[in-house]
Parts: C-alpha cells; structure tokens; sequence
C-alpha cells in the first residue's frame, strides 16, 4: 500500500505539515517502510488505547525511525516505550498525544533515553519531548542545555517548568501552546530564544527573562493574552519581528537602562537612539503620542492594539511598516506628517473604525492592502503632489480650509471656517502654542461652518487653530 509521510516544522506564526507519498506496508496497527534494510514507523492506529511497545522489529528489519507525525493524533495513548533499535525520532512524531503521561527508552538504545518519563538524547543535553499529557510541574535535568523544537508543543495540563542554570538554546515552538503556564524564569545561561518558542502561552502572567540572554526572536511570546508586563535585561542584543505581538494584556515593556541596543519610553519598546518604534503594547488603552526622534514604526508595531484610540505622530516620521497598525479598531481619525513617504503593505488592515486619514505631505507609497477592511477617506492638503482621485482604493478628497471670519461678539469667540464642502473640521484652542484642547467639531455644509468658544470670557489670551477630526 502507500502512505503520507509527513515532516513538522513552523512558519511565520503557524505549523507546517509536508507530506509526501511513499510505499509502505501494514503489520497489525503498524505502518511502515523499509529502506537500505532498515524500518521507519510511518503511522500508528489512531483508535488504539493504553500503552503501547514500539517493536524493534517490522517485516524482518529492525525499526530505525519513527517518521514525522507516526503516531500523532493518537488522543488515547498513555505511554510509550522506545526500543534499543531506533535511532531517530522526528519533532513531530508523538504530536497531539494529549494523554501520554511516559515515555520510556531501552537502556541499550545508543541515541536516546529518559529520565522522569520524558525523552533526551543519550548524553543528557538535549531535551526531546515532554509528553503532552503531564500534569502540574517538571524539572529539566541539570547539564541540559538545548530544549529542543516542540518540545513541551501543546504540554497544556503543565504549570510549572524549572529551567537549569545550564540551558543555552531553546528551540522554535519549544514551549507552543502551553496554556497552563502560568510563571517562567528564563536562567541568564540561555543564548537563543528561537522563534514562536512560548507562541500562545495563553495562561502566562509572570515573566523573568534573566540578564544574560543574547537573542530573543521572532514572535517568540507572541500571543501571551495575559501576561501584563515585560522587562528586557540589558544583555539582550537582538530582538526579532514582533517579540510580544498579540499579547492583549501587555502594558508596560522596560528595557534595563544600560542596554546598548533597545529602550523603552513610557512603556513602549524602542531602539536605542528612539528612532524605530519597536513594540507598543497591545493592552495600552487611550491615546499615546510618539517621541520627535522616532522616523520608522517598525512592522506590526501596533498590532492587535485594540484600546489605542489617538496617536500624535512626529514630524521627523518617514515610514510606516507592513500591518504597523493591523486589527488596531479603536482609531477613528489620524493625522499622517508631512515628512511620512511610506506606507507598508497592511498597514492599517482591519482598522474597521477608521474612517478620516488626514496626509500633510505628498502622496506617499503604499504597498498592497494598507487600507483592507478600512472605511478610509483620505484627506489631503492642497498644493500637495501626487494626489489621484484613490489612494490604495480608498476616495482622496482635498482638505482645503481657513478662518473665514474670528471675531468676540457678546464676550465669546466666535469662528466661522470655509473651505471644501462636507470635510470634517475641528476648532482647537490653546494658550500657549504648545498643548491644544479641541472644543468642537463640524462638517462644512456647503463650505462653510461656525464655531463658538463659550469658555473664552475670562482668557487673558488664546490662539486658535482649525484641524481634522
């Protein structure tokens, strides 16, 4: 007969399963094939219960390999004993066992063993698998220092992992899924957090990332919904795209003070010199305005944040990354610089409240979607170029206004805009040029639209200013 083989791995922020076809024979609940006299276990009854003995022998050849995804989905298994035979397992092999509790090895295997009921590498320096159904905590042996790719995938009835001052490397998808997590001290012996190593660690509020740690990568905790806070040490030289993204509780990112590679500014994760917006925390709610130094948000860099309902942008901003403000629904207007020349593919994706983008400057670039799902109008300021009748499919209309009339009638001030028909407009008012309060906000029906400030009797003086909204 032929059976799917199928090799495990991750990409961007999923799991992968690659199959491919190849001839293979069945022997009881076993599926195999033999190659150069050698077995490797293809598949397994998914139906079969309890504990099952890996035979060291199929068809006459000793069994070598458990395949990528041989035994997964096999919900009913409880334990699993490896025989001296077989010298290599994939990542995937034991894949949504969630009832296996042990896994023991033939003291006479060469390649593997296991200590408490999980699976190493002989030497002891690699941690395999934890089996998906253990519950409550688990120590990593001491001299471990590589946790590898999926290792604890989908451990979600464990509370607890103890990691050893010994770890150096913990793998892509390392610790994916582990819902029940809830605390985690990661040693200042750890070099390399692999990409999605702690992905959707859903239950997990305590975080301690020691000082020591080099690297921290790609989504690395991405999708921790309720963990509250993070702080970076100050050895950390290298974080990858979106390190937090999707982490809904998240409000407050520090970075150590003598870091030479990042900062934080009130919360929001920085590069050094504050010139990238890195990460703004997706569980911030209300407005937030960015530092003046900053001229790129970086790719995802507001994602997911559902609160943020207003951002001041500086005048030295140049870019904005792909999805920078993807699924961000509390924002209703913006007001995009004069100095702002790009926009990233998705950039504001899913903003299924922002109706109003006001753009002070030319007409920028814009890759693919930036707008997708957005009920955008998009204003722009006469004298500007490179303005067509859509920008991204989205309607460009010119926001043209000015005081047609300011003048105190009965102690009040009263203003009068003009400009293009229908546009949204807002009258700010200030006292020292510095801090504006808007105090109230119009369309210009046929061109025009007046204003009154009631709070202006007693001002020694104010300035005025006409905006969008």
């Amino acid at each position: 007969m032929y059976a799917a083989r199928i090799h495990f791995g991750c990409c961007g922020v999923g799991l992968w399963l690659l199959a491919h076809v190849t001839r293979a024979d069945v022997q009881g609940p076993w599926t195999f094939s033999i190659a150069q006299g050698a077995a490797t276990i293809e598949a397994f009854d998914r139906t079969y219960a309890g504990h099952v003995e890996i035979p060291h022998e199929l068809g006459g050849a000793p069994v070598t390999v458990l395949w990528a995804g041989a035994f997964m989905d096999c919900t009913n298994l409880t334990s699993v004993h490896i025989p001296a035979t077989v010298t290599q397992i994939h990542d995937s092999a034991f894949l949504f066992c969630f009832n296996l509790t042990n896994i023991t090895v033939h003291p006479d295997n060469p390649a593997y063993c296991s200590v408490e009921g999980a699976l190493l590498d002989k030497a002891q320096t690699v941690m395999l698998l934890c089996p998906a159904g253990r519950e409550g905590r688990y120590e990593i042996p001491l001299g471990v220092h590589t946790i590898g790719a999926g290792a604890f995938h989908t451990c979600t009835k464990l509370a607890e992992v103890v990691l050893p001052p010994t770890i150096t490397t913990i793998r892509e998808l390392a610790f994916h899924w582990c819902t029940n997590l809830t605390s985690l001290t990661i040693p200042g012996s750890v070099q390399v957090i692999e990409q999605l190593a702690f992905f959707r660690c859903s239950g997990l509020t305590n975080l301690v990332i020691s000082d020591g740690v080099l690297v921290i990568s790609n989504w690395a905790f991405a999708h921790c919904y309720q963990l509250p806070n993070v702080a970076i040490p100050a050895s950390v030289v290298e974080l990858g795209e979106r390190p937090f993204s999707g982490c809904l509780s998240l409000t407050n990112i520090t970075v150590a003070p003598d870091n030479l590679r990042y900062s934080s500014h009130d919360g929001v994760l920085y590069d050094h010199a504050q010139t990238v917006c890195l990460q703004y925390p997706a569980g911030r709610a209300g407005s937030y305005a960015l530092p003046p130094t900053v001229h790129t948000i970086a790719e995802g860099a507001f994602e997911d944040c559902e609160g943020l309902t207003a951002l001041a942008l500086p005048n030295s901003l140049r870019s904005i990354g792909a999805a920078a403000f993807y699924r961000c629904t509390g924002l209703t207007s913006l007001v995009l610089p004069e100095s702002v020349v790009e926009l990233g593919s998705g950039a504001f994706a899913e903003c299924l409240n922002l109706q109003r983008v006001y753009i002070l400057g030319d007409a920028p670039s814009v890759g693919a979607g930036v707008f997708r799902s957005a009920p955008v109008v998009v204003y722009s300021r006469p004298g500007t170029a490179g303005w067509n009748s859509t920008l991204a499919d989205r309607p460009v209309r010119s926001w043209d206004v000015r005081f047609e009339k300011l003048q105190i009638a009965e102690g009040q001030v009263v203003a009068v805009a003009e400009g293009t028909p229908d546009i949204p407009v807002a009258l700010e008012v200030s006292t020292d040029l510095v801090q504006w309060r808007r105090i109230a906000v119009t369309h210009l029906v046929d061109g025009y639209g007046s204003f009154v400030d009631t709070d202006s009797t007693n001002a020694l003086r104010r300035f005025y200013r006409l905006t969008g909204w």
